[in-house]
């Protein structure tokens, strides 16, 4: 689901504790979450408890007529953790975080890898290395990369092979926790001989995630045996967040 915004949106709310908001109503000049959302919305929040110097900005889920969820938080005056909120009246609004307003994405080289061609069967592969950057708090493992936030993503993998044997062919797909995506990219045939014993294919798929989801990479045999051996330093993946 793509988080949904609007503008002059901006309401009170006497809600205590971690928990969802109740929503009490507009402030003068502005609009509720229900004249700016549906029913199951998805949005950017923040929280301004002024009384208690208590703040949060988070993803919510807005349900009719009243009721804003505090899915995910971004950070916070509780060191990026829900924030208890204390007796008093906050005000709530819509707003974009600083992690979402501009470039939000991770990009870092595989790890090498000489399994490559072991099976004629797509198998996972933990070859995600240590991104050169991360701008939005994804998080890696060799498994994989989870996504921070509902939206849009554009899923991206170049990878450079060596064999050493002749005519191996590799065959590389994006998995969402381990299911396999229908998108394709294969390397043309190694020579493996007369020097020529490399090849590289790269994909790019778009796909919509919902936050916590881990992009996976698996690879299969498509041709003759032979050991083909990932390159860690010309290979590389990148996780962008197009919406």
């Amino acid at each position: 689901m793509s988080i949904i915004l609007a503008d002059r949106v901006k309401e009170t709310t006497s809600t205590t504790g971690t928990g969802s908001l109740t929503l009490a109503g507009a402030e003068t000049n502005f609009q509720s979450f229900s004249s700016g959302l549906t029913s199951g919305d998805q949005t950017y929040y923040t929280i301004v408890d002024s009384t208690n110097t208590a703040w949060e900005t988070g993803i919510g889920t807005f349900t009719s007529p009243s009721t804003l969820s505090r899915d995910t938080i971004l950070a916070s005056s509780n060191s990026g953790s829900a924030v208890n909120l204390g007796a008093g009246t906050k005000e709530v609004f819509i707003t974009i975080p600083a992690a979402s307003a501009g470039f939000v994405g991770v990009q870092g080289p595989m790890l090498s890898d000489a399994t490559m061609n072991d099976s004629t069967s797509y198998t996972q592969k933990n070859v995600f290395g240590v991104p050169e950057f991360n701008f939005g708090g994804f998080t890696r493992a060799t498994s994989g990369i989870t996504v921070p936030y509902d939206g849009v993503y554009e899923l991206y993998a170049n990878c450079y092979f060596v064999a050493n044997d002749q005519r191996p062919n590799i065959g590389i797909k994006f998995a969402i926790d381990g299911t396999e995506r229908s998108e394709v990219s294969a390397s043309d045939y190694i020579r493996a001989s007369g020097g020529h014993d490399e090849a590289s294919t790269n994909l790019k798929v778009v796909v919509e995630m919902t936050a916590g989801e881990e992009v996976n990479l698996f690879v299969a045999r498509l041709a003759d045996a032979a050991t083909v051996t990932l390159q860690a330093s010309e290979s590389v993946y990148t996780v962008i967040k197009v919406d």
